[in-house]
């Protein structure tokens, strides 16, 4: 039988559980299709890392369904906080130090930081919000090749390793930015994006 879903309440569900059961599973966020698993599970991020064939030195990031949901496992200060609100939901990435006892895969944390992103996508946030745990994703393909904006677009060798896959709309096919939060209100900048390097740092001046 396929393991390939359409949008359906029921199936959201059937897309926590799997998630909540240590699978894998495959939804739409705004930039780009999402392979994600719950983030406290080793083995499931393994699995995810033998599927992209990717190495250790890239790790993955926390899909988060609001700012209140990153404040709570992520140590950060008022200005970045600021930042955050203003431009999530969106397809932005913050690399921030994880507080002590969050239980998340080391294959998502580098030196003690981990990136964290609030989709704007419904159908990727009416997941998050049913899920009582955290979920760690990154786009669908093998490392190096292009990433899925649609479920077609998904390299058939992949799925036989994929629980399941939720179809929904076309992604934009672009990847989130990535910005870093460093010491003395420095903001770098790891890879451009939708939103612009400017358009994030002239905001975080204003703050």
């Amino acid at each position: 039988m396929s393991n390939i879903i359409s949008y359906s309440q029921e199936n959201l569900d059937r897309i926590v559980d799997v998630l909540e059961r240590g699978g894998i599973v495959v939804f739409p966020t705004e930039t780009v299709y999402a392979l994600a698993c719950r983030a406290d599970d080793h083995s499931a991020a393994e699995k995810i890392y033998k599927i992209k064939g990717r190495t250790p030195d890239k790790v993955f990031a926390v899909l988060a369904p609001n700012v209140e949901f990153v404040d709570k496992y992520a140590e950060i200060e008022q200005k970045a906080y600021k930042l955050i609100s203003k431009f999530s939901p969106g397809a932005v990435t913050y690399i921030l130090p994880i507080k002590e006892g969050f239980n998340v895969s080391d294959y998502a944390v580098k030196g003690g930081r981990t990136g964290f992103r609030i989709p704007n996508h419904p159908v990727a946030l009416e997941i998050l919000n049913r899920c009582n745990f955290a979920v760690i994703a990154t786009s669908v393909n093998r490392s190096g090749q292009k990433s899925a904006d649609s479920v077609s677009e998904i390299d058939e060798v992949l799925l036989p390793e994929i629980d399941l896959v939720l179809d929904g709309e076309k992604s934009s096919g672009v990847s989130s930015g990535v910005f870093s939060f460093g010491e003395e209100d420095e903001l770098k900048v790891i890879r451009e994006g939708e939103v612009s390097f400017e358009e994030i740092q002239k905001a975080w001046k204003d703050l």
